[in-house]
């Protein structure tokens, strides 16, 4: 039996076929995690690198809060002391301006040797490499206005995935030993002369998993909710 009520009902009351998606909860996964709406002096818990004198930049960019860097300027930030296992992963977003250098997004810095891991970004790619090592991954860069990349690094070599794509993988030997690292935002170290490895892009969150293989198949569900979170983020400016 259908009831009729002639009478108009606010909107709130009706249920159409626009009821949006819940928005990915990506703050809970087991990661340690940055994203630009905390941006401040310090951010959670990392402290600005010590080239950067105040030279961060918060914006918002589509909808969504973005720490923005200066090309050729340290606007990196530190967080020291982190006990990495024999594989380390992180995932970034972040958008690109058109026809720049990213720069460095972010590196792995081990406190005890001279090699150390870094993401950066090129025009209309991405490289994920070690300082030492002979070769490198590149992936073309194509989501707009927010890029997502997934990093893994272990033992025996480095994968990388980009913006929902499978992950490319390279055999290193020594990729990550373990022990204490830093982990460096928008930049390789404390110092202040490399300029040519910073770039300008704006980045808008991060997480780090210091002894988990995004990869690995019990993992699926943290990355089907990073890559949601990127297309609702390019979607609706969350």
């Amino acid at each position: 039996m259908s009831l009729f009520i002639d009478i108009d009902l606010p909107k709130g009351c009706l249920l159409t076929g626009d009821t949006p998606t819940p928005v990915v909860e990506v703050g809970d996964l087991g990661a340690t995690y940055f994203t630009a709406r905390d941006l401040g002096e310090t951010w959670n818990g990392a402290r600005p690198a010590k080239p950067n004198n105040g030279n961060a930049r918060a914006d918002t960019i589509a909808g969504r809060a973005v720490m923005v860097t200066t090309d050729g300027v340290n606007c990196g930030f530190a967080a020291e002391g982190i006990a990495v296992g024999t594989s380390v992963s992180v995932a970034i977003l972040f958008h690109r301006f058109h026809g720049a250098r990213a720069g460095t997004l972010f590196t792995l810095n081990p406190q005890d040797g001279r090699d150390y891991l870094f993401l950066s970004g090129e025009v209309g790619e991405v490289r994920l490499a070690t300082r030492d090592g002979d070769s490198d991954l590149t992936q073309p860069l194509t989501a707009a206005p927010f890029d997502m990349v997934l990093c893994q690094a272990g033992q025996t070599g480095v994968q990388m995935a980009v913006n929902g794509g499978a992950p490319v993988k390279m055999a290193q030997t020594g990729a990550i030993t373990g022990g204490l690292c830093d982990l460096f935002i928008a930049c390789r170290s404390d110092r202040a002369g490399i300029k040519k490895t910073l770039g300008h892009a704006a980045i808008s969150d991060l997480w780090l998993w210091p002894e988990t293989d995004i990869f690995a198949p019990e993992q699926a569900t943290t990355r089907a909710a990073l890559w949601q979170f990127q297309e609702q983020v390019n979607a609706h400016g969350i």
